[in-house]
């Protein structure tokens, strides 16, 4: 199996359903997007349950189900809506969120649901960002690493979720994510697993593969996070402002020493593109609030 050129197993796999079956869905989301969708699939080496989330309108849905996928449909554009929908079709409590940009490297499947069955509530895999080798795909592709690695977080690709406990500690109307919350489904996710003192157990030898990222879209990507946090904001009693977003994100201590080490590991290209990546996230947050 490749991604990009880059070879994650030398070995035949064996035919999967032959293998012992796990107590483990892995809920995919793929929009409408068929062909990496059947990468992703391609790279499962257990014998585990397979919830496909596509967009309601997608042309493979029937096709899909009689392959014998679940399938979980839903109005396109909501990223908590497609993870939840996924979840509420899978017949098990451990669930991988997966995403198509992204594939599993032979046996992480194995590790993070080793992890679920010991007790963990959330697992994080080690996420591998692939680059197209231009120069700017290189600062994407490190900034996006300084992101996941600096510390535990609970975001997809790739989350191991052990779903009845995180939805009676931190569920929000009964889901594990927040509806209303369309695009930082991943942030709104860990502000509410942060609160409630859960920790992410990291799974290093879980390894997962990510599409290189374009300059425009980890931008839109930035820009919709911050739509996501005003939305988040929206259930609070004491909502942040724009202004705490800017102390937050260029003001604090903790931004400088975020900036600062940033700057030490990648230089100032990388730092820079953080520094305009959080730019549009408080873009988008502004344009959120002034649209409620």
């Amino acid at each position: 199996m490749t991604i990009e050129g880059v070879q994650t197993s030398n070995k035949e796999v064996p035919n999967i359903l032959l293998r012992r079956p796990l107590d483990l869905s892995i809920v995919i989301r793929c929009g409408r997007d068929r062909n990496r969708l059947d990468r992703c699939i391609s790279s499962i080496d257990e014998n585990v349950e397979i919830v496909v989330s596509a967009a309601d309108d997608a042309p493979f849905l029937e096709e899909l189900r009689v392959k014998g996928y679940k399938v979980a449909s839903h109005r396109y554009g909501n990223w908590s809506i497609a993870a939840q929908a996924g979840i509420n079709t899978a017949s098990n409590d451990d669930v991988i969120m997966m995403d198509v940009d992204s594939i599993f490297g032979e046996g992480a499947i194995r590790v993070i649901d080793t992890a679920l069955k010991e007790g963990q509530l959330l697992v994080q895999p080690r996420i591998i960002f692939l680059s197209d080798g231009t120069p700017i795909s290189r600062i994407v592709t490190q900034a996006r690493e300084y992101e996941n690695q600096r510390e535990p977080k609970s975001y997809s690709p790739g989350l191991g979720l052990k779903v009845s406990e995180l939805t009676e500690k931190i569920g929000v109307e009964g889901n594990v994510y927040n509806l209303s919350v369309a695009y930082g489904d991943d942030g709104d996710l860990d502000q509410r697993r942060r609160a409630a003192g859960i920790d992410v157990y990291v799974a290093e030898e879980a390894l997962l593969y990510h599409d290189s990222i374009s300059f425009e879209h980890e931008l839109k990507t930035a820009y919709r996070f911050g739509v996501g946090e005003r939305q988040t904001q929206a259930g609070n009693l004491n909502p942040k402002t724009l202004v705490d977003i800017l102390r937050e994100e260029f003001i604090s201590d903790e931004a400088k020493k975020y900036y600062d080490g940033v700057l030490a590991k990648y230089g100032i290209p990388t730092m820079a593109f953080m520094m305009l990546c959080r730019s549009a996230y408080m873009a988008g947050f502004f344009i959120e609030d002034k649209r409620r």
